[in-house]
């Protein structure tokens, strides 16, 4: 039977055939089958990476076990469907810690390696894959393969950010880290512009344990850009402050059929939004909490409306950055596209493949689901391969 799947942004719908395997040996059925088929986790790329129309997509979510956690050697076995927070609970409270996280607790194991995700950390531990010790992969031609950098290395390299395309990633050995602190300080800084930001963060870069920030992309002039930018330490002996009681983890039943987002009320947001966190530039968080901004602030999702959004992520090359950063500002005001979020985290590394990956300044951006956000991203487009 077909069911409907959407992407986490909203903006694509296909008709799939779900299924839920709950034993290898369903699973294994499954994987042997003719057509086209995908392996879906959370579901929480913004994309629809996993699934298209007409498609039989394999759920990991039954599979979600730690298989073995070896405290002494700071490795953990875990199956692919195992949440990310759920990871870093078990891991914290034997005093270790993994260093790349994404936004969100529910987004799986198996996703991180198969997109080979970062965190607010990259500028200092990298991206997922530089994390992983070993796969195991399941392969309807091949059976079991056991990868890592010295038995298939070719395999284990290429399934590493591979969207899933090298097989069913059945378990992912990880390699952990002390955990440094038993909370974490975040500190607020104002920045005047873009360029303000970018140079804040390279003198914060080599003192902090994360380091991200959020701009305000909607101002023109020589303000693009304003903002605030985050750094956060480990700490030892400070008491984490209460969490504010949150919720709405999922879609609720009443979103607007337009976005809440526009040239009108955006200012306010993000003048509120802004004001907040400058009256109080220091926090102390739980581990855990602070590790994943995103969890209980879905409304931010849920108020761009049934249309959804689109993410624009992109890496610039710190020789392109003045001309890209300019050309931004000239983007935006030009197609009148409004921005919901603007943000910057800094990148070390090379790219290969398909992997978001480089070395650089990330610049992410939000926008609402509208002509003039095509019209802007098609310019960025252009941008993105006129300088690599």
């Amino acid at each position: 039977m077909l069911s409907e799947v959407r992407s986490f942004d909203r903006t694509e719908s296909v008709q799939v055939r779900r299924h839920e395997p709950a034993s290898y040996d369903h699973l294994l059925e499954l994987l042997r089958s003719d057509g086209a088929r995908s392996i879906r986790g959370a579901g929480l790329s913004y994309c629809l990476a996993s699934a298209a129309d007409g498609m039989d997509c394999i759920s990991t979510g039954a599979f979600n076990r730690v298989l073995e956690f070896d405290r002494e050697r700071r490795l953990i076995r875990v199956e692919p469907g195992l949440a990310i927070g759920d990871l870093v609970s078990v891991v914290c409270a034997s005093g270790l810690w993994f260093p790349v996280l994404p936004g969100y607790p529910s987004i799986t194991i198996g996703g991180c390696v198969a997109m080979n995700v970062h965190g607010k950390t990259q500028h200092n531990v990298g991206n997922f894959a530089e994390h992983v010790e070993s796969l195991l992969l399941l392969h309807p031609d091949h059976g079991e393969l056991h990868c890592s950098a010295t038995s298939h290395a070719d395999l284990f390299d290429l399934t590493l950010g591979g969207f899933g395309l090298t097989g069913y990633i059945a378990e992912v050995t990880l390699r952990l880290q002390p955990l440094a602190g038993t909370a974490v300080r975040r500190g607020a800084h104002r920045v005047t512009s873009l360029d303000d930001a970018v140079a804040t963060m390279d003198n914060l870069a080599t003192r902090t344990d994360a380091l991200y920030s959020w701009n305000d992309f909607n101002r023109r002039g020589a303000s693009f850009g304003a903002g605030l930018v985050y750094a956060e330490y480990f700490v030892d002996g400070a008491e984490p402050e209460p969490e504010p009681a949150r919720s709405m983890p999922n879609p609720p039943g009443w979103l607007p059929r337009r976005s809440a987002y526009s040239a009108v009320t955006m200012p306010l947001i993000n003048r509120v939004y802004e004001v907040r966190d400058r009256l109080r530039p220091t926090r102390i968080g739980g581990v855990v909490q602070t590790a994943f901004p995103i969890a209980g602030n879905e409304i931010y999702f849920h108020l761009y409306g049934g249309r959804g959004f689109y993410e624009y992520q992109w890496i610039v090359p710190r020789p392109s950055l003045a001309v890209a950063i300019a050309r931004l500002r000239e983007a935006v005001a030009a197609t009148r596209a409004t921005i919901t979020l603007g943000s910057l985290k800094l990148f070390a590394g090379s790219q290969s493949l398909l992997r978001f990956d480089g070395d650089g300044v990330c610049i992410t951006l939000d926008a609402v689901d509208h002509p003039a956000t095509a019209a802007l991203f098609a310019r960025l487009d252009r941008l993105v391969i006129e300088h690599g």
